[in-house]
């Protein structure tokens, strides 16, 4: 079930690529052109594109304001 998720993720990337050039054919839909590919990455990376490592992170506990509230 989880691959579903993913290849829907590739083929909406595609979708939107394929858009943004069409849009970026035109005088006035180069602007909706860009903003397609920029959505092409976002479904690609939906969260961002680095990745965090999840035990150098602080606990959510800590206390790290130096005023000792």
């Amino acid at each position: 079930m989880c691959g579903y998720k993913y290849l829907s993720r590739f083929w909406l990337s595609v979708a939107f690529a394929i858009q943004g050039v069409v849009l970026c054919m035109t005088i006035i839909g180069i602007p909706f052109g860009l903003q397609h590919f920029k959505l092409a990455k976002l479904a690609l990376m939906p969260f961002g594109a680095t990745v965090h490592d999840v035990r150098s992170s602080p606990s959510i506990g800590t206390n790290q304001n130096s005023s000792g509230q």
